[in-house]
């Protein structure tokens, strides 16, 4: 199973000591730049333990690619979001109420018979999204 993780589930892992239990579990785990980023910084716990466990599994993604209507999100979400998107992830593991509640409204938009179901909605960036309310479509 490939999962895209953000910072907030990965440090609190790091903290437990629960990081190998992820390689047991996901059969690849992959992090966006901007999470290596927040992970990493010095003040945050165990930065240096998600260091070396992260190095390896950051994969680039470029923002500008896509069309963006989650605008409350921060980047770290945002790429994650964008990078599961990117390589058909099995999984986003977030544990950002924020992120948990736009993808919420992706899947319920995605159901016949939900509010908003099998409408074309138009994106930040003017790119149509037919059949779907993604907080984040590729753009190209």
């Amino acid at each position: 199973m490939l999962v895209v993780a953000d910072s907030s589930a990965l440090i609190a892992m790091a903290v437990c000591n629960g990081l190998p239990l992820s390689d047991h579990l996901f059969r690849e785990v992959k992090i966006p730049p901007a999470v290596f980023e927040e992970c990493t910084l010095a003040a945050k716990p165990a930065a240096d333990v998600l260091d070396t466990y992260l190095r390896e599994k950051v994969s680039g993604i470029d923002l500008n690619d896509f069309a963006i209507t989650a605008v409350e999100l921060g980047r770290g979400e945002l790429e994650a979001m964008a990078l599961c998107k990117r390589l058909g992830a099995d999984r986003l593991l977030v544990d950002d109420r924020r992120a948990r509640r736009a993808r919420e409204q992706y899947r319920d938009h995605r159901q016949p018979g939900r509010a908003g179901g099998g409408q074309r909605q138009r994106t930040a960036a003017g790119h149509c999204a037919s059949n779907r309310h993604d907080p984040i479509q590729e753009s190209g």
